[in-house]
């Protein structure tokens, strides 16, 4: 169960390993790791105040799935981009709120990913492609660094996502993110009188 181990030890573990080469997963495997992931999200409604979106399969498996091949286009250096094109699909549904929180299950770690890309081969087309990735999900890539210009509109109206949003980005003290206005407006009302100590230089952050 390759894709299922995969998930949970980036979760549990906190380190990784990859198989040598691209492989197809097989029908059990996926089974599993919805189940893994489903277990992530559950162990997340123990944590949380309020309880998140509702857990979205397609999506959360979606995400394990390119995580996971990503990962290893970044350790095997011999894929040429149509291939790479072919094997790092994006998401085909809806990117409602629960899609937006249950790929977040896995894509929380994309920053780690993206660094272990540039390290390895900063001028690589991999680099690029998960730019984009990291733009079409901005819920799950404060922080990374990237000319952010996507679409947050989902998240500022959903106030679970809302709210954990704005912790991301004062906690990785994001200012690329300021440039929307209602996300600015947002993150000033969480801060309230201690941007100060949560956020120094935020009142000048240009």
């Amino acid at each position: 169960m390759i894709l299922t181990s995969f998930i949970k030890d980036i979760i549990t573990e906190g380190h990784i390993t990859v198989d040598g080469k691209l492989i197809t997963l097989s029908l059990a495997d996926l089974e599993h790791s919805v189940h893994a992931l489903k277990m992530i999200y559950e162990r997340d409604l123990l944590e949380m105040p309020v309880s998140p979106p509702a857990f979205k399969e397609t999506a959360a498996l979606w995400a394990a799935e390119y995580f996971y091949i990503a990962l290893q286009c970044a350790v095997i250096r011999d894929i040429d981009a149509q291939r790479l094109e072919e094997q790092l699909q994006s998401y085909k549904g809806e990117k409602d709120a629960e899609a937006i929180y249950s790929a977040d299950l896995i894509l929380r770690q994309l920053s780690r990913l993206m660094e272990l890309s540039r390290g390895l081969a900063p001028a690589d087309i991999l680099n690029d492609q998960l730019k984009q990735t990291a733009n079409d999900w901005p819920f799950s890539s404060v922080g990374t660094e990237i000319e952010f210009n996507g679409n947050e509109e989902v998240i500022l109206v959903n106030p679970f996502l809302r709210q954990v949003y704005f912790d991301r980005i004062i906690k990785n003290r994001d200012i690329k993110r300021l440039k929307n206005p209602h996300v600015r407006e947002g993150v000033i009302e969480v801060m309230g009188q201690h941007s100060a100590i949560f956020w120094p230089g935020f009142d000048n952050p240009d």
